[in-house]
């Protein structure tokens, strides 16, 4: 169903950026990478979060595509909303959604339309790539470590006068490891797919370029705000991509995204009650549980 994309797309757009670099075992070095798993680790004690998150999405610098979204996350509860919107620039498109993950369901809801999409988890709960201890197996560490190559060399990190540390990450395309380069293009390649198939039904902007020659990623920027309690405040990741089209026309992509951490802790999720709504089941979404 090409409604599913949104909820895909919406959980991977987020989670891409609250994950990075989870999952990975705490280096014993100064480096910016070893600096933000230690405030990610510090971040996992957090039962709840609040993520303001903002993406952007330019094709040889005309802006094609913007997304917006608030989403409130009870990791202890396992249960999110988020309320967002998004805009195809070129096509003058804007439509607004609501998500709601409760019960081991994510409901999905466009404003426009008074019907509540209801996609069933299945082998919700179930933990994976875990040990007794909760990290990663040896061998999952050893692979994480040589996908990132010599990335931890292009990192650096300032401490700010109140105690609070910028980390940032810049590389190029040569600079980039291959496995991170290669799944960077399979992305976005992707991301052309589901949005033309999505887009013949309305779903999504019929404007985002199908890049198929020559995709490989240019450059890379990361950054992130640590609070002086070695908790993530804000993080942003801007990834340009080239490639041609099926026509043979280039294509420079700028994908930008931007997320603003809040209310540690403190965050309410909002629910929605299905009593008398006009509901639609969908079958079928496997989907891991958050660690």
């Amino acid at each position: 169903m090409k409604k599913k994309w949104w909820v895909l797309g919406t959980s991977l757009g987020l989670g891409a950026v609250l994950l990075w670099g989870a999952g990975l075992p705490v280096q014993a070095d100064d480096s910016g990478v070893a600096v933000y798993q230690s405030a990610m680790k510090q971040m996992k004690a957090e039962s709840s979060l609040t993520a303001h998150v903002k993406l952007d999405l330019i094709d040889n610098g005309k802006p094609l595509f913007t997304m917006s979204s608030v989403a409130k996350v009870d990791r202890e509860k396992q249960e999110a909303s988020v309320s967002g919107s998004w805009e195809d620039l070129v096509g003058d498109q804007t439509e607004d959604f609501q998500v709601f993950r409760e019960d081991g369901k994510v409901i999905f809801k466009k404003a426009e339309s008074d019907t509540f999409s209801v996609f069933e988890q299945k082998g919700w709960g179930k933990k994976r790539f875990e040990g007794v201890s909760g990290e990663p197996p040896v061998i999952v560490e050893q692979v994480r470590n040589i996908m990132l190559g010599n990335i931890r060399e292009h990192t650096a990190v300032e401490t700010m006068p109140d105690g609070s540390k910028q980390v940032s990450l810049q590389v190029a395309e040569q600079e980039l490891p291959a496995f991170a380069n290669k799944a960077a293009t399979m992305f976005f390649t992707k991301m052309a797919e589901h949005a033309q198939d999505a887009a013949s039904g309305k779903h999504l902007p019929a404007s985002l370029p199908q890049l198929q020659q020559d995709i490989r990623v240019e450059r890379l920027k990361l950054n992130a705000t640590i609070d002086r309690n070695n908790r993530i405040e804000r993080q942003s990741a801007e990834i340009h991509v080239a490639g041609s089209d099926a026509a043979g026309k280039e294509h420079q992509l700028t994908l930008k995204l931007d997320v603003t951490l809040s209310d540690l802790s403190q965050t309410q999720v909002e629910h929605v009650d299905l009593t008398g709504k006009k509901v639609e089941h969908v079958e079928g979404w496997h989907r891991p549980a958050w660690k």
